[in-house]
């Protein structure tokens, strides 16, 4: 009796097999075109990113120069714009916002009387503690010498508290670095920044182109002085129009003019995005069109932000018019 042949074991098996591996194959193509797609997404917003942000740059810049235009224009600026009331327009789409602080309404770290300075701490709200401390500190910081005085703090001092610097020993050359003073609280010095510089070079100020701050903290005036001095300088034209605070001790004004200025710009862009810089010149003469250059920022806004200063070592709105 003869047997019947063998019969071939199913196929379905084997299709199964290349069912899956057609579906993984599918399941990777999917995944590849899908990380393509994501990447040109990411490479485009990066692309839109860049070009957003060198826009704002520029408009930025374009505001510096303006500004720097107008500082060596004959044609003098108010006081308010001088003590940094805003210029602001529009710019190939930006928002952009200048102001102008003329540096001889500051009082200068280097060179003030200390009354002005003792004043400018108490006003930025230090206690009475702080600016015994703080003056001294500052006077040790300037100093040629290594004797601390009364309240102050020489090299010592500053190791004792595991610093890793000591007082320069001569006179500031950023106004920045009054956050490594010893004693020298980051919230108290930024509260202090608007009113201080490196930049005047006198013991007085013009009161015309002042900062607030710096009005509040002037020996011998009262708050509603300030006010009614802030709004008279706000109606006026030039700055040579407005005149001084009454009862402010003629001992702390400053004859000489100013010929230096700190011009912040920043923009923005429709989309939010914002550039901003700061820069300080010094005009070689009055009336004169070249000037120099002697501080440069960018940006602007972050300039003055560090949350432990001493930890770094001293370093080497109208429309306008």
């Amino acid at each position: 009796m003869s047997r019947r042949p063998a019969m071939p074991p199913p196929a379905r098996p084997q299709r199964g097999v290349a069912l899956v591996a057609v579906l993984w194959i599918l399941a990777l193509v999917v995944t590849l075109a899908a990380t393509l797609v994501h990447s040109a997404r990411t490479g485009s917003q990066l692309t839109r990113n860049l070009v957003e942000g060198a826009r704002a740059r520029l408009a930025a810049e374009a505001g510096l120069h303006y500004a720097l235009r107008r500082l060596v224009a004959a044609r003098p600026l108010d006081a308010a714009i001088l003590a940094g009331q805003p210029w602001r327009f529009d710019w190939e789409g930006s928002r952009v916002e200048i102001r102008i602080q003329d540096e001889s309404g500051r009082i200068d770290l280097n060179t003030a009387d200390p009354d002005l300075l003792d004043g400018l701490l108490r006003a930025a709200g230090a206690s009475d503690e702080e600016r015994l401390h703080l003056l001294d500190a500052i006077a040790d910081w300037r100093d040629r010498d290594d004797l601390s005085r009364l309240n102050g703090a020489e090299r010592d001092r500053y190791r004792d508290a595991g610093l890793p610097y000591g007082p320069r020993n001569a006179d500031l050359r950023t106004p920045e670095e009054l956050r490594l003073i010893f004693g020298m609280r980051p919230a108290l010095y930024r509260a202090l920044r608007p009113g201080i510089t490196v930049y005047w070079g006198h013991a007085g100020i013009h009161p015309q182109v002042a900062p607030p701050l710096v009005l509040q903290g002037l020996p011998g005036l009262t708050e509603a002085t300030v006010a009614d001095y802030l709004a008279q300088r706000r109606s006026t034209g030039p700055a040579t129009t407005t005149g001084t605070p009454p009862g402010l001790d003629r001992r702390y004004l400053s004859p000489t003019a100013s010929l230096t200025y700190t011009v912040h710009a920043q923009s923005q862009r429709p989309g939010g995005t914002r550039f901003a810089l700061s820069a300080t010149i010094r005009l070689t003469r009055p009336g004169g069109t070249d000037y120099q250059v002697l501080d440069w920022r960018e940006p602007a806004d972050l300039m003055d932000e560090n949350p432990n200063p001493q930890d770094n070592p001293p370093p080497g709105t109208p429309a306008a018019p």
